[in-house]
């Protein structure tokens, strides 16, 4: 369809016609938001992890490195488990101790002065977190965007200490996570790409 407005201006005819419509690549606009979305997420949960353990690390708070290593099971689902590992082994003191607090995962909540505490132990309260969803990491879908991070401290003494010792750890993280999230998602999603697909219908290279 064409529309032809005819105008004299001057003693010249001047015409203005329009394209047809564009025919709009909806399949790829999804995936290019959803891929783009999952990568800055991605992103802003490796700074969250970051943030989290370099806090710990600047207060001296990691002596086992067990409540650093419960973050360990949520990295690897963003692929940051070697380079977080890497950071909780530069700061730690000890293989291992005796002594720990249960949690509602583990044990009843009372100090067991017998049972080592270890960035292993610590790993696998991670890992019983993210099977109970408390630790939760969820990258949506192209027709549901809905991401979804939940971190959860599960290690007794972590929790006292963020409570009681105002290690400000999670304050912080949270911060990073939002700054992060907000800067990907500009440099990921591009403007430009979206005004061209509702201007001219043209197609999205999900890549």
């Amino acid at each position: 369809m064409k529309l032809g407005i005819s105008r004299v201006r001057q003693g010249k005819s001047v015409k203005i016609g329009t394209k047809p419509p564009p025919v709009y690549d909806v399949k790829g606009l999804k995936q290019y938001v959803h891929k783009r979305a999952r990568t800055a997420w991605r992103a802003s949960i490796k700074e969250f992890l970051r943030v989290l353990v370099s806090t710990m690390a600047a207060g001296n708070h990691i002596d086992t490195g067990m409540s650093a290593a419960s973050a360990l099971p949520i990295a690897a689902k963003v692929k940051f488990a070697t380079q977080l590992s890497g950071y909780i082994l530069a700061s730690q003191k000890s293989d291992a101790k005796k002594g720990y607090g249960g949690t509602k995962y583990v044990g009843d909540g009372q100090w067991h002065p017998e049972q080592f505490r270890s960035k292993a132990h610590g790993m696998r309260l991670g890992r019983e977190a993210m099977s109970q969803k408390t630790h939760l990491v969820s990258f949506g879908t192209e027709g549901d965007l809905r991401m979804k991070f939940n971190f959860e401290i599960v290690v007794y003494q972590y929790d006292f200490h963020e409570t009681n010792s105002n290690w400000q750890t999670i304050e912080r993280a949270k911060a990073a996570f939002l700054k992060e999230w907000r800067k990907e998602l500009y440099r990921t999603v591009k403007l430009k790409a979206l005004l061209n697909w509702i201007a001219e219908g043209r197609t999205f290279d999900a890549d």
